[in-house]
């Protein structure tokens, strides 16, 4: 048993170690639990402000795309958002250019970290009633007989929900900033 156990630790630390940093992934666990996964190098998707010297290699990766300054940098807030691959050169994404910052001091327009904001497709409905005027004459066009009719346009009733979205279940987002190093003292 202790044998298939170093051998599992083993591959897992082998995964762990190939890793790169910046990867963000879904993370299944409760709350409570998120604490316990800075000892394992993730730290979870909030928004927070850190301290660049606590988390160098993370920083040489993503630099201050999600905000900072010289001194600290913004993790990445992921809370209640989809994520959407960076567009590029793609033309998938016809709004890239007018992306926003997601913090002070971060990326805007088609860059990694950008936010856009929910928004439907321009898109409308029209339709008409048509009623009989009962005081009518009947009018023969094309030997079909039509009695004249009063269009009257009409609004459809708001429908549906708050938001569009997709089927969906909530999990939290971690990224990975590292094997954790052991901190010198002075």
């Amino acid at each position: 048993m202790e044998n298939s156990t170093t051998e599992a630790t083993a591959k897992v630390t082998a995964t762990i170690y190939t890793m790169p940093v910046g990867t963000v992934m879904p993370y299944m666990g409760t709350e409570s639990n998120l604490a316990n996964l800075v000892t394992q190098g993730w730290l979870p998707c909030q928004g927070r402000l850190v301290q660049v010297n606590d988390y160098k290699e993370l920083y040489q990766v993503m630099g201050n795309s999600c905000g900072g300054d010289t001194f600290n940098f913004n993790l990445p807030d992921l809370r209640g958002v989809f994520l959407r691959g960076v567009n590029e050169d793609a033309n998938e994404d016809p709004d890239r250019a007018s992306r926003t910052p997601l913090n002070a001091g971060s990326n805007s327009g088609n860059m990694v970290g950008t936010y856009q904001g929910d928004q439907l497709m321009r898109h409308r409905h029209t339709y008409a009633i048509l009623t009989p005027n009962w005081d009518f004459k009947i009018d023969n066009r094309d030997a079909e007989w039509y009695p004249p009719v009063e269009r009257k346009n009409i609004a459809s009733e708001s429908a549906g929900g708050n938001e569009t979205r997709p089927k969906n279940v909530y999990v939290y987002y971690i990224i990975f900033a590292g094997i954790p190093q052991p901190h010198k003292k002075d």
